[in-house]
Parts: structure tokens; sequence; C-alpha cells
């Protein structure tokens, strides 16, 4: 008590100075700003006397926006010296035996992979350009006009979009170039006889690492830099000598506030980026999984079988570094980023708010590097399960060092920042309330992780009991696996729940932001973990050599791992993406309500206009992963037909993965941009239309249920990948070819789109409209000279003429800034949705031009069939009732002799060619195909139905 009245006492001196000086009358400072740093930076900067002392110009509210960033440039920095030292190392490790055939294929493989992600990232950075290029222009244009602040706005928070998007794809280009290199290196490593596994183990996470702390640390720099660049500027010189206009009195903000404002364009730059090449990454190699399954099944005679030649192979190594390296790298950067500028927001101009929110993460990120020296397993162990779970539990061992370490870290940095402030504070220190909130959510990423883990592990009943629900067939294989991934999200929605109620509790909406920080602190740990499945699992394609089967003992027990790591940072980005932006949406709250003072939260909840949004909202997001989804078997068609032109043309000659690539990338990247509009458009459009309490409900529709059907989604393809690789590596329930192989292989194939594709989207898109909500938040917020909607419709449908007349006048109806604006982005949906329509999802093939090029060649091309038949894909197709009446027609064939039969020779039957077909009741047929030159020259053989 008595260090406040001493605080207040020295701001009433100090006010009464500044006022005799300048004629100024004092502020007058609300109660509830009590615990909040008065003094304005240009004090300390300018004049260092009586003035600054008296005003409480003292550590660290004395700090200028340079001296506040200082911690996270250093430090981000030093992290981009060590990671692109650690990449050279990297690269510096042995590659394959030149001396040796399989070291030359080792080799080999690896340029080919190369060169097919450098041509998925060029042609994914020209779509992402369009879509920059476009909404470039719409930011530099709509703050130019706005001027809130001065002329440069528009400048400013255009160039913050911009220089995200190009950043994140240069530092992501860089970090999959590592990644690719730790492929040969692995496989590398796994042929050495006594410590194979340990080695390499700790090359694929080491290039991972590397590649990790290149990505981030590089932009984190580059972050911290252009919040200094958009601070310079701001506000210095007018708030010089006003101290009615001090950095921290609600409604008005210094430079470094000003700062944060237009980096909140760096936010959505980063979901941009973030969603349309995670989506993309995600469609095109989906489609290549598919794609090499039916080009190459495991029936395919050996002296056939070559991965430099097949391209669709080729493609499935190539997208599984551009998905889960380079989609998963900038989903989880654009979550921290996104939480730290929450954090930022909601800081309000205090100087140790906006400190945390960058000094928080800089120290994490050194937490991170110990815990990767820590992870190690035992070679000793012989048989595949043991050396699986040798290898997780190592991982397991340096993710909690990386979360011990995280907590010692995130104190000392606390601890550093709020020294000496309990003066200021009305005798309490509030910055260990927020460790105490930080603390929280790091709790609940290690229950996320392996709460995932519980539900996507084989070594686990839950996965148990998907796989030996197969034993009975395709059906209750799915039954099974849908059951026990409905109830999969318990854990991670519970202790999101706590999570949230606590930091809440402890720290309000500053408390929450914190927990997300806290939650994403795991990240340069989990980055790298990610990295572990398609390094892993190219090496094992590589060393399928006769010559060098031994290594696969080795690489086997790595890719069940990288399989369950895969899925565990999938489930904790999840995680991490519910919390991040509903930490978004509380400094949406704070923004849009700030200039009269009240806030949008818990007293609408109740709200018509809110709850129907809130349906509107889930809806959208259930329909944009579908939409994606649906871009799946576009793009396998595509790249299924460059896939059989190389096989014709080419004959023994390697495969060429640009060319596949170049194929495949147009209707990737045509089915990902629509939704990508979609997330920018129909949150603008709710807010100018609707609302901020309109926009806010949506927003929290969307982020429930995305949330929850997003893990639902993951754990379900999860499990089924799992059951189909642990049938096949332990033999289980009679091993490949068995009824529960054969059950788990289809749902392999049908949960690959869903956990990678329509799951990871939603999660996406979620922290992409609430980062749009935040950024269009001081243009609809709300105003005090008009009247709620609903209260003008009430009154329209009322009995009183005179209120009636009153509210047919619109423009007393609408309680927000701005409701006419959304017919700009109301008229660009409609013109992108007729364009995408017309010129992609209309047409029967991949994109314009193809459709008449496959009818033209109708007499020759393999595959038309799949090309008639929409969103269909794989060779021509015998429908259901004609293969019944067939076997029924034919009791002398068993059933297995049927299935063996080639396509052309079944259909060429009498009774099969009188009947017409059936499209409503068509399957596909899966080609068993007994060697490359019987499939090329039409020699489909019919299976079950996919």
């Amino acid at each position: 008590t008595s260090s406040l009245a001493s605080s207040r006492r020295a701001r009433t001196m100090g006010d009464s100075f500044i006022a005799s000086i300048t004629g100024l009358a004092p502020p007058s400072f609300d109660p509830g700003l009590d615990k909040i740093c008065h003094s304005g930076n240009t004090i300390r900067e300018d004049r260092e006397d009586l003035t600054s002392k008296l005003l409480g110009a003292t550590y660290p509210c004395d700090l200028n926006a340079t001296e506040m960033v200082s911690f996270a440039l250093g430090g981000g920095l030093l992290l981009m010296v060590i990671s692109v030292v650690f990449m050279v190392v990297v690269k510096g490790w042995p590659m394959g035996d030149i001396n040796t055939v399989w070291g030359l294929r080792v080799n080999r493989l690896g340029e080919l992979i190369e060169m097919g992600v450098k041509s998925f990232f060029f042609r994914i950075s020209l779509g992402i350009a369009i879509f920059m290029i476009i909404f470039f222009i719409l930011i530099l244009i709509i703050f130019s006009s706005l001027g809130e602040h001065d002329g440069t706005d528009g400048i400013r928070y255009a160039s913050a979009y911009f220089m995200a998007i190009v950043t994140s794809l240069i530092f992501v280009s860089l970090a999959m170039s590592v990644v690719v290199g730790g492929i040969v290196r692995t496989a590398r490593q796994a042929t050495l006889d006594l410590s194979g596994l340990g080695a390499a183990l700790r090359t694929a996470f080491g290039a991972g690492t590397a590649a990790a702390y290149l990505l981030f640390a590089g932009l984190l720099v580059l972050f911290t830099l252009w919040f200094l660049i958009l601070t310079n500027g701001r506000g210095f010189t007018r708030l010089e000598w006003d101290p009615t206009t001090s950095c921290n009195t609600v409604g008005t903000l210094c430079g470094h506030a000003y700062g944060i404002q237009s980096m909140i364009a760096w936010g959505v730059g980063m979901s941009t980026v973030a969603l349309i090449f995670r989506t993309c990454a995600g469609v095109f190699a989906k489609a290549a999984e598919i794609g090499s399954e039916i080009l190459f099944d495991r029936e395919l005679e050996e002296d056939t079988f070559d991965k430099l030649r097949n391209p669709a192979t080729m493609s499935d190594k190539i997208g599984a570094v551009v998905m889960d390296c380079g989609g998963v790298f900038l989903d989880i950067a654009e979550s921290m980023f996104l939480a730290m500028l929450s954090m930022a927001v909601l800081a309000q101009g205090d100087v140790p708010k906006i400190m945390l929110a960058f000094w928080l993460p800089t120290g994490n990120l050194f937490a991170g590097l110990i815990g990767w020296l820590a992870v190690r397993c035992d070679s000793s162990t012989t048989s595949v399960v043991d050396r699986n779970n040798t290898v997780l539990w190592g991982v397991r061992y340096g993710l909690y060092t990386t979360a011990a370490f995280i907590f010692l870290f995130s104190a000392v940095v606390t601890g550093i920042i709020y020294t000496d402030l309990n003066s200021w504070f009305g005798g309490q220190d509030p910055g260990w309330e927020y460790f105490a909130a930080h603390f929280v959510g790091l709790l609940t990423a290690l229950i996320i992780w392996e709460g995932t883990a519980f539900f996507t592990s084989h070594r686990w009943f839950p996965t148990k009991s998907v796989t030996a629900a197969g034993l009975t067939g395709p059906a209750t294989f799915f039954v099974q696996g849908f059951g026990v991934a409905m109830i999969s999200p318990i854990p991670t929605l519970v202790a999101l729940t706590v999570c949230a109620i606590v930091a809440n509790s402890i720290g309000g909406n500053f408390g929450v932001a914190c927990a997300a920080v806290g939650i994403c602190s795991p990240l340069g740990f989990a980055m790298a973990a990610s990295c572990v499945s398609p390094i892993v699992y190219g090496a094992d394609d590589a060393l399928d050599s006769p010559d060098i089967q031994r290594a696969r003992e080795t690489t086997v027990p790595l890719v069940m791992a990288g399989e369950s790591l895969a899925a565990e940072v999938r489930g904790w980005s999840i995680g991490v993406s519910i919390i991040t932006a509903f930490a978004v949406m509380g400094a949406f709250d704070q923004e849009a309500a700030l200039k009269v003072g009240g806030t949008l939260g818990i007293d609408y909840i109740g709200d018509g206009l809110v709850f129907g949004f809130a349906v509107a909202g889930a809806l959208t997001i259930v329909c944009y992963a579908g939409i994606n989804t649906l871009a799946v078997g576009k793009t396998t068609r595509a790249l299924f037909d460059e896939s059989i032109r190389q096989f014709k043309e080419n004959q023994d000659k390697e495969c060429d993965p640009p060319m596949v690539v170049a194929a495949a990338i147009y209707p990737a990247v045509m089915g990902v941009l629509l939704p990508a509009f979609y997330m920018f458009l129909v949150p603008t459009t709710v807010g100018f239309l609707a609302g901020p309490r309109a926009l806010l409900g949506f927003i929290i529709g969307a982020i429930l249920a995305g949330g929850a059907i997003s893990i639902v989604f993951c754990n379900v393809g999860a499990s089924w990948a799992k059951s189909k690789t642990a049938i096949e590596a332990e033999s289980l329930y009679g091993g490949a070819g068995e009824a529960a192989h054969m059950a788990s292989v289809a749902g392999a194939r049908a949960g690959g789109p869903l956990k990678d594709v329509a799951g990871p989207t939603m999660i996406t898109a979620i922290k992409g409209m609430a980062a749009v909500a935040l950024f269009i938040a001081p243009t609809i917020q709300v105003g005090t000279d008009r009247e709620d909607i609903q209260e003008c419709l009430a009154k329209f449908f009322s009995n009183d003429a005179n209120l009636s007349r009153y509210v047919r006048s619109w423009e007393h109806c609408f309680d927000w800034h701005r409701p006419y604006w959304f017919i700009i982005p109301a008229l660009l949906l409609l013109l992108v949705t007729a364009f995408f329509y017309f010129f992609f999802w209309r047409l029967d093939g991949t994109g314009p031009g193809k459709a008449a090029e496959i009818v033209e060649d109708e007499d020759e091309s393999p595959n038309v069939a799949a090309y008639q038949a929409p969103m269909m894909m794989g060779p021509p197709m015998i429908s259901q009732p004609q293969l019944v009446q067939y076997v029924q027609q034919q009791p002398q064939l068993m059933q297995s002799q049927m299935m063996a039969m080639p396509a052309p020779q079944l259909m060429a039957q009498p009774q099969m060619r009188m009947m017409p077909p059936e499209p409503m009741l068509a399957a596909p047929m899966r080609p068993e195909m007994a060697s490359v030159d019987n499939f090329l020259a039409g020699g489909y053989q019919v299976t079950a139905p996919m």
C-alpha cells in the first residue's frame, strides 16, 4: 500500500512539473492503470532529469523500442549463426559411398528429390505471388485512404504483409534443402552395423534441427527488424511534451504500440503463405502417394521395380518433404508469430508486457537446442518393435529436457524484465503471474502431445483395437477407427479448456496469450521432430535394394517412429492453433472496442447475432476443408497421366521429377487458391456487413468446429496408417496380403487426405481468419452514435409508425464504422468463385485445354475413362453389378481367378458387353500389374474396389 501511494504521489508531482513548463493540464489516470508504467519513452531519451525520474522512468519503463526487442534481435542473430554453422556441418556429413552401386543410387535419388522440391517451390511461389499482389494492392489502397495516423499507414501495413510472405518463402526453401540433404546422409548412417540406429536418428534429427532453426531464427530477426522500421517516425515527436498522451493511457499509443498495430499485417502475411503452401503441399503429397500405389503395388516383380524410373514414387518422396517440412514449418511459425502479436497488442503499450512477447519465444528457442542434444537411443536392440520403442523413448527424453529448460529460461527472462518493479505494480509483481500462465501453457503442450500419442501410436490399445478390427474386413476397420477417433479429442480439448480458464484467471486475455506462447514454446524441437518422417522415409526407400537389405533393419523402425512423431506433432499443432486463434480473438475483442472502453466478449455470448454467425463460421470451415480435399482427386489424375506418359516415352530412363511436379501443381494450386480467397474475404464481408460482434461469433464457431473435427480427421488417418505399418513391419494377423492388411491398406489410402489435407487446412484456416479479423478490427470499431442492428430490427417490426420510419434510414442501424464497405469483399467473393468454377472445377480434366486434349487422344490414352468420370481416378472401371453377374454366370471360376482377369478380357465377354454401365454404382478398381509392360499395354487387372 505504501509503495502504491508513493508511486501515485511521484506521478502527481511529475505531472505538475510538466504542466508548469508546457501549460498543459495534468492527465487524469484511471485507477485501473496503476499497474502500468506511466512514463513516455521520449522524456527519457530527450531529457534525463528530475522530470523523467518523477514520472517513473525507471527500468524497464524507460526503454525505447530498440532496447525492448534487443534480446530477441541479438538472440535471433546468434541462433541464425548457429543454424547456418549447423547447416554447413550437416552438408559436410558423409553421403552415399560412391564406390558402391547402392551409394550411387542413394546420391542420385537425393538429387532427383531436390530437383522436384525446387520445382515445387518455384511453382507454388508463383501462385502465392499472384495472391499476394492482389491483397498487397488492396491493403495499400484501403489503409492509405483511411489515414488514421498519417499518410504512410498504407505502405506500412502493405510492406509488413509483403515482407512476411517473401521472407517466409526464402527461409522455407533453405530449410527444405537441408532436409533433402539429410535423407542421403541418414541413409549412409543407417548402413553402420553397430551404431546405425542411433547414428541415423541423430543425423535425421540434426538435419531437422538445422532446418527448423534456420527458418524460425531468420524470421524472428526480420520480424524484429521490421517492427523497428515501422516504429520509426511514430509518435515520438508529436507526443514529446504532452503528458495527456502518455504511451500507456488507454486510447493513446506511443511509437512502439503503433508499430505493433502495423505488424498485424505480418501475421496476416504469415497466414497467407502457411495456408497456401501447407494445403498445396498436402494435396500434392496425397496425390503422389495414391498415384505411386496405383502404379507400383507390392506384388510387382522385383526385376521391374526401379524407384529412379517411377515418377509417381519419386513424387511421393518430394511430397513428403514439402508437406512434413515446408508446410509444417510454416504452420508452426505462423502460430508462434500470431501468439507473439496477440501478447504485444494486448499489452496496450505496456513496455514489460511487450518485452515478454519478444523475449519469451527467443529463450524457448535456446531450450530447444539443448533438447536436440538430449535425443538418443540404444542401437543394441534387435527386434523391430523394440527398436521403434527405443527411438520414441529417446525422442521423449529430448522433449522433456526441452520442457525443463523452457521452464528455466522463461523464469530467467521474466526475472530480468520485472526486476525492482514491485513499487510500480501496487506491491505485487505481475510478471510472475504471466510466467505462471506461460508455464500452464507448457504443461498443456505436453498433455496434448502425450494424449495424441495415446490415440495414434500402435504401442497403446486404441490403435491396436483398430488394427484387430481389420480381421473382419474394411467395414469394421473403418467403423472402429472413426469410433476411436471421435473420442480422441477429449485430452486435447479438456487440456485447452483448463488452460484457457486458468490463464484467463491469472492474467485476463493477456494471460491467455502468454499461455498460447507457452504451448508454442517447444516449437524448435517439434519442427525438428516433424522432419524425421520425410527424412527416414526417403532413406528407407533409398536403401530398398537387394545388396543393402540389412540396413533396412535400421530404417524400418525409424519409419515407424517417424510416422508416430508426425502424428504427435500434428496433434500438438492443432492444440497450438486453437489456443492461438482464441488469443488472437482476445486481441480483436480489445481492438474493436478500445475507443469506447468496452469489450465484446462474454456480455454478448447469448446474443442471437453471435450465435447465428457462429453457426455460419462452423459451416464455412467444414466447406473449406471439403474443397481442399476435392482437389486431391484432380491432382491425382494429372499426376497419374504424366507418370504414364513418362513410362511410355522414357522406357528405361530415369524419371523427370520437375515434369511430374509441373503437371500436378496446376490442379493443386487452383484447388487451393479458392479456399484461400475465402479465408480473407468471408470474415471481411461478415465484419463489415454484420459488425464486430457477428465477426467474433463467426470466428469462435470456426474455432470450435474446426478444432474438434480436425483432431478427429488427423487421428483417424494416423491410426489407420499406423495399423498398416505395424502389420507390415511386425507381420501381425498374418502379415501382408491377409484380410487385416487389406483393410489397413484401404484405410491408409482413405485416411491420407483426412490427416494431411482436411485436418491441417482447418487449423491453418482458423488462425488465418482470426488474423484477418484482428487486422480489420480498427476499421470496424464499435461507435457510440449508432444503435445496435438488432435493436433497429426490433423497432422496425414494432407497431410504432414513427419508429418504423426512423429505422428505415439504415444509417442508424449499424453500431460499427464503415458498414457499406462489405460490398468490396462481397463482390470479390462472387468474382473469384465464378472464375474458379468456370475455369477449373467445371472442367472434367485438370485445367483449361486439358479436357480437350484428352478427348482428342481418346483412342490412345490408357486412362481416358478416369477423366471422363469427374472426380474419379485410376484405370477403366467395371460396375459392381456387372462383376457380380459375371461371377454368377461363371460358377466354374473361383473368385480369386476372376479377380486376376485383365479388364479388357473381362469386358470382352458377350454378357458383359451387353450390359450398360451404371456410373452411380461404379467403383474404381485397383490395378495389380504383373509387369510395367503389361500395364502400359492396357492389361489392367481387376481387384476389389478401393
